[in-house]
């Protein structure tokens, strides 16, 4: 998986809206969001090895909250700073198949599921020795939901001092690996949710691997458009500006390609 994602920017809330937040909530996440946008600005593409915040959907007791969390989950038996921040490097991502039995995921898997919420990501095709990048976005232009993991640390007041999270990566289809990848790179995908089982995905009380395979199969319900853009890094890339997701398939560079995933 490539570890850039674009950050969602505007009408936050109307997506959140999907998750049937009660109306009391509602304000409450007007008010995270402001929060929010004042820490987390409006993002193109970033690096996940430089442990960025991301805004993370979260359910618990007392309802649904979007709160900022640093890449690379770090959990909550990590008590040294400098074993956390070597760990963090290995945790920017969790394969589902593994979140129950890995032990820096398994007690997230259970009591800390999260959505990211981006508006597409990136990954790069091989084509004749050269690596493309694509942007990667929902075909019915809405958000994508990614499965996520997270965890709080607390000082010795119980009082929450980090957040982190990881995304979950699944196996793609043979299609996309074949047509995107095809097959030179690591062959993973974020697991991806849908507007149904996204409610599902916060609130399951007690989740199990078949749970997490039924997300898995569901996720290939989601359609995906991912056309060719400029490089992500080095010298011709244009940075986190709008022109690092605009659409160089017009300039005969390749062609767009609509994905079933």
């Amino acid at each position: 998986m490539c570890y850039n994602v674009r950050f969602l920017t505007k009408k936050r809330l109307n997506y959140l809206k999907r998750l049937n937040p009660l109306s009391n909530e509602v304000s409450e996440l007007e008010t995270e969001l402001d929060e929010i946008n004042t820490i987390i600005s409006p993002t193109f593409i970033t690096s996940a090895f430089s442990h960025p915040l991301l805004p993370v959907v979260i359910a618990n007791e007392v309802g649904i909250h979007m709160k900022p969390m640093q890449w690379g989950l770090v959990p909550g038996w990590v008590k040294d700073p400098h074993k956390a921040m070597e760990l963090q490097k290995h945790t920017l991502n969790a394969r589902v198949e593994s979140i129950l039995t890995k032990s820096s995921f398994k007690e997230s898997a259970v009591n800390g599921r999260g959505i990211v919420l981006v508006d597409g990501y990136f990954e790069h095709q091989i084509r004749n020795g050269d690596k493309i990048p694509h942007h990667i976005v929902c075909a019915e232009n809405e958000p994508l939901f990614f499965a996520a993991l997270y965890t709080n640390r607390f000082d010795s007041d119980r009082k929450v001092i980090t957040r982190t999270c990881s995304i979950i990566t699944a196996e793609p289809s043979d299609y996309i690996n074949d047509i995107l990848f095809n097959n030179a790179l690591d062959g993973r995908m974020p697991l991806l949710l849908t507007n149904t089982n996204a409610q599902a995905w916060l609130r399951e009380n007690d989740p199990n691997q078949a749970f997490f395979d039924h997300i898995v199969s569901e996720s290939k319900e989601i359609l995906l458009t991912a056309y060719p853009v400029r490089p992500l890094s080095g010298k011709k890339s244009p940075g986190n500006s709008p022109l690092i997701i605009e659409n160089i398939a017009n300039a005969g560079f390749a062609t767009q390609q609509t994905l079933n995933f």
